[in-house]
């Protein structure tokens, strides 16, 4: 029999399988693509031409992408899934689907890519709020594929630069490792989730430290974390415990977007959801 997390975990794959068919149909992109993404869901693509940093709804609405990838009358294209094999992981309202996709045109392939697509919770119905996602041509090698921390260096400095100044956050500082024009999602239910870009975040999180009593501790520690990568695409889900003064205050999950430039990791976006913990409420 089937648990509530395989029931959750079907209607997740279901939500990314209907966007994708739709996103390679001229007609269905502009009709029905937005039923299952976030109108504020942010996309990183990086594509062996450049790099794409937009909306999803922006982005699909661009001239370059609304025009139909089939040119051709007849023509039909698809999106179908390739290696790496499907891999999603859930908690409460939030979760992350990594998966391999191809693109098919009349039978034949025209690109391949690998995806990062998180997603959240909002009125029992499952959207895509970030996506983040590295391209290659047909006929490209695909790139290298880990699911190893300690085959990927460097993917985790980032991550720790942010969790070391978290009790002091410093955005000129911090900025070096993050992406310009990166997005966060930050879902504290009940109350409305929360977009914004990743030094408004920061600068955010400055104003909740300023709150506290003077010499209290903030750290955020992360533990049974996950992480997958992709040539340039990498991604870390991470479950993480607030302390605040010593003691446990809040629990969550984080999910990391990275992005390789010049040789190094920086983070191109971040979807979180938190809550007190019961004790110490």
């Amino acid at each position: 029999m089937a648990t509530t997390e395989d029931l959750e975990k079907g209607r997740i794959t279901d939500t990314v399988g209907s966007f994708l068919a739709t996103i390679v149909d001229s007609e269905k992109r502009s009709t029905e693509a937005h039923k299952y993404f976030l109108q504020d869901c942010h996309c990183v693509l990086s594509k062996p031409d450049g790099l794409v940093i937009s909306t999803v709804k922006d982005h699909l609405n661009s001239p370059g992408t609304t025009k139909p990838i089939s040119a051709s009358a007849g023509s039909v294209s698809t999106e179908t899934l390739r290696e790496p094999a499907q891999a999603v992981w859930v908690a409460g309202d939030l979760a992350a689907v990594w998966t391999g996709s191809r693109l098919m045109k009349d039978g034949n392939e025209v690109k391949s890519s690998v995806m990062l697509l998180s997603l959240l919770k909002v009125k029992d119905d499952w959207k895509i709020c970030g996506v983040a996602e590295t391209l290659w041509e047909a006929g490209t090698p695909t790139p290298s594929l880990s699911s190893n921390l300690t085959e990927t260096p460097g993917l985790m400095a980032p991550i720790d630069a942010l969790l070391s100044a978290f009790s002091k956050p410093d955005w000129p500082a911090l900025s070096q490792w993050f992406l310009d024009g990166g997005a966060s999602l930050q879902s504290r239910p009940p109350a409305e989730y929360q977009v914004t870009n990743l030094e408004q975040s920061i600068v955010r999180l400055q104003g909740i430290l300023d709150q506290l009593p003077p010499g209290t501790t903030f750290e955020e520690k992360l533990h049974d974390i996950e992480a997958r990568t992709c040539g340039d695409l990498g991604f870390v889900w991470a479950p993480f415990v607030i302390e605040a003064g010593g003691r446990k205050s809040h629990e969550g999950f984080n999910i990391f977007s990275l992005l390789k430039r010049d040789d190094r990791w920086v983070i191109s976006g971040c979807q979180n959801i938190g809550e007190p913990l019961k004790s110490a409420a």
